[in-house]
């Protein structure tokens, strides 16, 4: 269930911000060293079962735009890795906060 609402989401986020992304495999892994993440080779976004079980779903959809700001990084080969400039960029003009998401990181 939290799959499928995760892919709607995303498809949500991608016309609202017209990001015109490719949705990948949305995954959810039993995994405490991360909350959400993005591979690039694999296409596929991996989200912790804890980020989900124990936190709000605003905070869930923040990691998520997180992550489709990597995935737009890497699909539009922006040359940068990480949480550079460009990134950054990205995440502010999707209206990321990163003071909740890091909230999630504590």
């Amino acid at each position: 269930i939290w799959r499928d609402q995760l892919q709607k989401e995303y498809d949500s986020i991608n016309w609202i911000f017209k990001l015109n992304l490719t949705r990948p495999q949305i995954r959810i892994v039993d995994v405490q060293s991360f909350f959400g993440q993005w591979d690039p080779l694999l296409r596929e976004m991996k989200f912790s079962k804890k980020l989900i079980a124990h936190h709000s779903w605003h905070i869930v959809l923040e990691i998520l735009k997180h992550e489709m700001a990597h995935q737009l990084v890497s699909d539009r080969d922006l040359n940068e890795s990480g949480h550079g400039a460009i990134f950054k960029s990205i995440c502010q003009s999707m209206g990321v906060d990163h003071r909740r998401a890091k909230v999630a990181t504590s």
